[in-house]
């Protein structure tokens, strides 16, 4: 699992650009034979989606991602707390992301054996779905929590074989006294499961 430090007043807009190649010559002359043309065709048919490293560098993925997190910090209390997360999509054909509905997890009281969570449930786009993000709360309960992917996220990710990203705090765990205020509006990145989507991973 790897962590990735992101201040909101750093983000800046990433500009894409795609290089376009052509070749001489006919479909025929590439692929005289029949069987030949309709294995090409499925290969070149077959999608491609980001890694979650480019997926980090949207500025609207970054600042949605930003923007749940402030909106689960408004929950945040000493008694209970909330996860929320989402999907984020990519669409190929303006190589382009949109961020899905967001999920509020059940408020959760501070007591053994009580786990904040969210259930982000299927992908509404399955052709589309590129990644997952949810961001974790302060912890006012007894003892600590551990920061960073929790074994149900890797779980979650490997099972719907998508990257996830999830914002926490930067040390390795955090406690009733921590000082989450210094941290309220630059959490840290932590990265998990695959890389990216498999191409041949349908829902």
């Amino acid at each position: 699992m790897k962590k990735i430090k992101y201040h909101a007043a750093k983000i800046l807009p990433i500009a894409l650009f795609l290089s376009l190649s052509s070749c001489h010559g006919t479909e025929d002359d590439l692929y005289p034979n029949n069987s030949e043309r309709t294995d090409a065709s499925r290969r070149m048919s077959v999608l491609e989606y980001p890694d979650i490293y480019e997926i980090l560098k949207s500025e609207k993925v970054i600042l949605e991602a930003l923007n749940a997190w402030k909106e689960m910090l408004t929950y945040a209390t000493h008694f209970s707390r909330r996860e929320i997360g989402f999907f984020i999509y990519y669409r190929h054909s303006s190589n382009s992301y949109f961020i899905g509905e967001w999920v509020y997890g059940p408020l959760v009281p501070f007591t053994f054996g009580n786990e904040a969570y969210v259930n982000l449930g299927k992908p509404l786009f399955p052709y589309e779905v590129c990644a997952f993000y949810h961001c974790h709360p302060p912890y006012y309960g007894p003892d600590y929590r551990l920061t960073g992917a929790s074994q149900e996220d890797e779980n979650l990710a490997y099972k719907l074989d998508i990257p996830g990203f999830v914002f926490d705090y930067s040390y390795s765990s955090v406690w009733g006294t921590y000082d989450y205020e210094t941290e309220a509006d630059f959490p840290t990145t932590y990265v998990f499961g695959p890389r990216q989507r498999s191409p041949y991973k349908f829902y």
